[in-house]
């Protein structure tokens, strides 16, 4: 579990994320520009027992100004339990998957974003989306902050975003960011009136074909649990890694 959410960690790190406090352990992920717990928590190994270290974490979010935040693995029965002793509840879950090497077939015009019209058109849709999810806490907070990064993340070379375009509307847009051969994709998104025809397939086909381009080595997600966008990679050659669980006071 560590090794994947690291990945993440490298490829959000100087954007999301500032930085990160790791022992043998644990390792605790902050930022110092968004708050909510997408950004701040602690992965515990599943070799220590959290009850054993638990007021050493707790003492790191206080050194770093964070509420503390536990992403438990759906293995971790035993630290699950001790949390909810504790009186954490579950904030919201995440299922990371694993892409087996299939193909895929494309349906609809997609490109990369790379001009202003086209970032535009990206923001446009994530916007929309999210949007649409203000409620649900399993979907980020969408504050000015929040934005600023996003668009910052057109500018660095590990990132790569396409949408996928309804005539001349953008509709369905993923971003794919890769480090060394190891890719994660992230921000899979349609508008909702576009749903289930094939623009979410095609944009990620765009994805998966520039990572594979580009000397892929493993490429993985991580979306909401029990989501859409969980069924649509499941259909289209995703496997299940693991579930990890968001736990806050």
């Amino acid at each position: 579990m560590l090794n994947l959410l690291d990945l993440y960690y490298q490829l959000q790190h100087g954007m999301y994320f500032t930085n990160k406090i790791t022992t043998d352990s644990y390792s605790l992920y902050y930022s110092n520009i968004l708050n909510d717990t997408l950004w701040n928590y602690a992965v515990v190994s599943d070799i220590s027992p959290l009850s054993k270290i638990y007021d050493d974490i707790v003492h790191d979010f206080k050194r770093v100004n964070k509420k503390p935040c536990f992403y438990i693995s759906s293995t971790q029965t035993e630290d699950f339990k001790f949390l909810q002793d504790k009186k954490y509840r579950v904030d919201f879950a995440r299922s990371w998957l694993r892409y087996d090497g299939k193909g895929l077939e494309s349906k609809f015009n997609v490109r990369q974003a790379l001009t202003e019209q086209d970032k535009e058109d990206f923001i446009k849709v994530y916007t929309e989306v999210i949007q649409e999810n203000s409620t649900d806490k399993s979907y980020t907070n969408l504050s000015p902050a929040h934005l600023d990064v996003l668009k910052k993340s057109f500018f660095s070379p590990q990132y790569h975003h396409f949408i996928a375009y309804y005539d001349q509307l953008p509709v369905s847009i993923i971003t794919l960011g890769i480090k060394d051969g190891y890719g994660m994709l992230c921000n899979l998104a349609t508008s909702t009136s576009y749903r289930g025809k094939g623009y979410a397939q095609s944009v990620l086909k765009s994805a998966i074909d520039w990572w594979k381009e580009n000397n892929g080595k493993e490429l993985a997600v991580r979306v909401v649990h029990n989501s859409n966008a969980e069924k649509l990679l499941y259909k289209h050659n995703f496997k299940k890694v693991f579930v990890s669980y968001s736990l806050t006071v």
